[in-house]
């Protein structure tokens, strides 16, 4: 009898696309893929980010094929799909958070579609952790945090926290600056970043511009949100997508952004796999 072979987990998924990319997972800080690790038990941000990744690479496949002269080099290709792979590391919690800590914010991020994002930390506790919530405000102030702050503040913290975990151990900086940029849309720009005059004015050697790579890596991340979180059809998915970037004060008249989601259109319309939604926590 034919076995079927076992499915592989997703930290090996994880490792594969990142291999193709060009990153051995063994240089990377052995404390940054425990991280990784908790999220792929923890939650689905593993999953999603693996997802928007095999689609980024379809997207190169495509400019590659029909538009050559717009193809993606080696450089970019690195920086998105690095980029889209880490992007939510920081929803294990700060950079110096203990073990214990990173698993209490895991496990928030794991609760999603959250009605009101106004509503306290504390709050949010008393609701969706109602047995133990006194003790997780305690873990939560552990961390230096407010158990005050609104969800909206504390979900904004994933980026900042993403830039602080992975600055110098083992992850290439332009996808640093990708990963930790992946929130710009909602004006998230963590220590200021992206400047005024569009260029990535820290941790990138000379300032490099805030270019496709980081666009992409940014439609990527909304794109799966809207298909899998808010159970967007493709098309209400591109058409928010656009909306999106026309009511941005400073993106409205980016081309480059409304050219990536043509592309992203266009790759999903040839025949992508479609996305199915996994099982929340």
């Amino acid at each position: 009898m034919t076995r079927t072979a076992p499915e592989r987990t997703p930290f090996e998924r994880l490792s594969a696309i990142s291999a193709r990319s060009g990153l051995d997972l063994e240089k990377v800080d052995p404390a940054i893929l425990e991280r990784m690790r908790l999220l792929a038990e923890t939650t689905e941000t593993v999953r999603d980010s693996e997802r928007a990744a095999d689609l980024a690479e379809e997207i190169f496949r495509y400019y590659e094929t029909l538009t050559p002269p717009e193809r993606f080099s080696s450089l970019e290709r690195r920086t998105v799909v690095i980029g889209t792979l880490f992007s939510d590391i920081g929803k294990s919690g700060p950079a110096d958070a203990s073990v214990d800590g990173q698993r209490l914010v895991a496990e928030m991020f794991a609760v999603e579609n959250i009605p009101d994002g106004a509503v306290s930390v504390g709050a949010f506790f008393g609701v969706y952790f109602r047995s133990n919530a006194s003790d997780r405000v305690r873990r939560f102030r552990a961390l230096g945090l407010d158990p005050e702050m609104s969800m909206r503040e504390f979900w904004n913290l994933h980026s900042v926290w993403t830039l602080q975990i992975l600055r110098g151990d083992g992850v290439p900086p332009q996808a640093v600056s990708a990963a930790a940029t992946h929130h710009l849309l909602e004006n998230v720009n963590p220590h200021s970043m992206f400047g005024t005059d569009s260029r990535l004015m820290k941790y990138v050697q000379n300032s490099a511009s805030f270019g496709r790579p980081e666009k992409l890596v940014i439609l990527l991340d909304k794109y799966e949100a809207a298909r899998r979180r808010s159970h967007r059809t493709h098309d209400e998915a591109i058409a928010w997508l656009r909306q999106l970037v026309q009511a941005h004060p400073r993106f409205c008249n980016d081309q480059d952004f409304f050219s990536l989601i043509d592309g992203l259109d266009a790759v999903i319309e040839a025949g992508w796999r479609p996305l199915t939604s996994s099982p929340s926590h």
